[in-house]
């Protein structure tokens, strides 16, 4: 049967309808406005509360290994300074 003309002039055959759109809740770095952001702690009561997805960053160090964090330097989440790199 199809849409009818006026509906499709409005939003086009390969657009997406807003009425079919959805909403996906991701966890900015884990739950981190109830813990620290990219811990594991943060990671598990998203996870608790429902989330779809987690986002977050992985960075290299100096010496070759992966940590996460969203920041290039520690100063703001720790009490080192410095690079991450």
């Amino acid at each position: 049967m199809g849409d009818p003309p006026s509906h499709r002039r409005r939003y086009g055959r390969d657009i997406v309808r807003p009425e079919a759109q959805t909403v996906a809740i991701t966890a900015h770095r884990g739950a981190s406005t109830h813990h620290p952001e990219n811990t594991r702690s943060a990671f598990d009561a998203a996870i608790k509360l429902g989330v779809e997805s987690i986002e977050f960053d992985v960075r290299r160090t100096k010496d070759g290994g992966l940590v996460i964090i969203h920041d290039d330097r520690v100063d703001r989440i720790s009490n080192g300074t410095g690079r991450v790199s």
